[in-house]
């Protein structure tokens, strides 16, 4: 009866590590998943990419995509053709790179909550969405871009 027990024991030792192997993953991938459908998966629709990044990019930077907040776990990087987001790896399920045309960020706007300020791009005609960003990000559009959305003139910035 000895014997059974330990074994017993020693099979739980194995499951329950190898449960978590399998288990977590999945409900990681479905937060993660529906964290995206909150705003990505509409940006998706329109503007999902395959290409990588080539210019000048913001790693781990903060902002948000619709309704989502991604805080240090979003990668932007500006290209000539547009502004291109993603996110690192354990945040990917339903979040493909998008590559956003700078013609269509129609409006840029400061946003103020507390002590912290962010810029929300309004994107597309019709409206697809806001996309908002970090000011170092703003500022790097703004020297690489003279676009009239992204000049003071025009911006409610």
């Amino acid at each position: 009866a000895v014997a059974t027990v330990d074994s017993t024991m020693a099979l739980w030792w194995i499951l329950i590590p190898l449960a978590f192997l399998v288990v977590f993953p999945l409900f990681w991938s479905g937060v993660v998943w529906i964290i995206a459908q909150m705003g990505w998966a509409r940006f998706a629709r329109h503007y999902q990419t395959d290409a990588p990044p080539t210019s000048r990019r913001f790693r781990f930077t903060s902002g948000a995509v619709g309704l989502s907040n991604y805080n240090s776990a979003l990668h932007v990087a500006i290209e000539p053709e547009g502004l291109h987001l993603s996110v690192p790896l354990p945040f990917r399920p339903g979040h493909p790179p998008l590559l956003i045309p700078w013609e269509d960020i129609v409006d840029v706007r400061k946003r103020s909550v507390l002590w912290m300020t962010s810029y929300a791009l309004q994107v597309g005609t019709p409206h697809v969405g806001t996309v908002s960003v970090q000011e170092k990000v703003l500022q790097a559009i703004r020297e690489a871009r003279t676009d009239p959305a992204f000049t003071a003139g025009r911006s409610s910035s």
